[in-house]
């Protein structure tokens, strides 16, 4: 007896089994077709996009390296060694202005070296000088006596070495005796570091008149005491208006208080 299937009806011989489920299944299944238009696109977009971005990263890469390095900024005994040039500079345009703003800023560390430079060009002239002096005196002593001159250098030496002392502790006294005497006659407080900064920046016309009182002195040293004088004058003068401008109290008062220290001040001078 034939047999047929119960799917699709198909005559079936004995024990065939019908494949119309397979051809079914098979039907069903989404056929993939890649289209090559499509691909071909999505390649090209992402080599466009890849490639700037590697050349935005090479260009970062490049600019990084021409770049130039930030310069280190100096410090310690360089650092206050350019600010003392730089004070130095500008003294010579603005010398009260900037007696005043070396005061007001308290830069005594740049300050110092410029108290280093005055006190040792000024033991330079004074030993010089002595020591020209000396040898004018002890010549024509030595020609009248008939007598070999001796002990010029060790003059020097001793000279240079003892102004070297001197000059420290005299502005050492005159900046303590300015503290006291604002504090007691003034009755205010001012800074021990702005009256060191005051007196730093007022020692500059001091050191140069010095030179000029050094190369002097080899000739004519009873002149370069003058000159060297008159360093004194000026910076007695720069001292008082730079002192002056950051006390915070009475000018007269001020007055008093900074010239009576002045005083005190040239009194030791002579007696050293």
């Amino acid at each position: 007896m034939a047999k047929f299937c119960s799917q699709c009806g198909s005559e079936l011989q004995e024990g065939q089994a019908c494949s119309c489920q397979e051809l079914a299944s098979a039907a069903e299944e989404p056929v993939v077709q890649v289209d090559e238009e499509s691909t071909q696109e999505e390649v090209v977009v992402q080599e466009e996009t890849v490639a700037p971005a590697q050349e935005e990263a090479v260009a970062q890469e490049v600019k990084v390296a021409a770049a130039p390095a930030t310069p280190k900024e100096p410090s310690g005994f360089s650092k206050f060694f350019n600010e003392a040039i730089n004070v130095f500079k500008a003294f010579f345009k603005e010398p009260v202005a900037t007696t005043i703003k070396g005061t007001k800023k308290e830069a005594w560390q740049s300050g110092l070296m410029l108290l280093v430079a005055n006190i040792l060009v000024l033991a330079i002239a004074s030993a010089t000088i002595t020591a020209r002096i000396y040898s004018m005196g002890l010549g024509s002593i030595s020609r009248l006596l008939g007598v070999r001159r001796a002990g010029g250098f060790v003059l020097w030496i001793t000279t240079f070495f003892t102004t070297i002392l001197a000059k420290a502790l005299l502005y050492g006294a005159l900046a303590g005796l300015v503290y006291l005497g604002i504090k007691l006659i003034v009755k205010k407080e001012l800074s021990f570091l702005k009256i060191l900064s005051a007196l730093s920046v007022a020692t500059i016309p001091l050191t140069l008149l010095g030179l000029a009182a050094f190369i002097i002195g080899i000739v004519g040293p009873s002149f370069a005491n003058r000159i060297m004088s008159a360093g004194n004058l000026l910076f007695m003068i720069l001292f008082y208006l730079g002192v002056n401008e950051v006390t915070d109290a009475d000018r007269d008062m001020s007055f008093y208080a900074i010239a009576a220290s002045l005083f005190v001040y040239s009194i030791l001078t002579a007696i050293v």
